[in-house]
């Protein structure tokens, strides 16, 4: 068996990889287009906090994507993280041996 343990992406590294550099925006314009701060989005990039739903509401429109797009990448990485803080190791059967 082989243990997988690499960390899901992050909402904040989705976003600005994915979204944000292709389009040439800077975090300060979609502050501006969610009517919040700068130090928010910075934060959400950063992977310091989480999204809330009414973000991912935002994100969904400004990007044309799903609410449950942004929500769900919160919630696999959370879910990754909370079982590696507690040692739990996820396992599959490696079937070339």
């Amino acid at each position: 068996m082989r243990t997988i343990n690499a960390a899901p992406s992050t909402v904040g590294e989705i976003l600005y990889e994915e979204f944000l550099k292709p389009l040439d925006m800077p975090p300060a314009r979609l502050a501006e287009l969610m009517d919040t701060t700068y130090e928010k989005i910075w934060e959400i990039i950063k992977n310091e906090r989480d999204i809330t739903l009414e973000e991912a509401t935002q994100l969904s429109i400004i990007f044309n994507t799903d609410a449950s797009f942004w929500m769900k990448l919160q919630e696999l990485y959370k879910t990754w993280f909370n079982k590696q803080k507690k040692g739990y190791s996820i396992r599959l059967l490696n079937r070339n041996t």
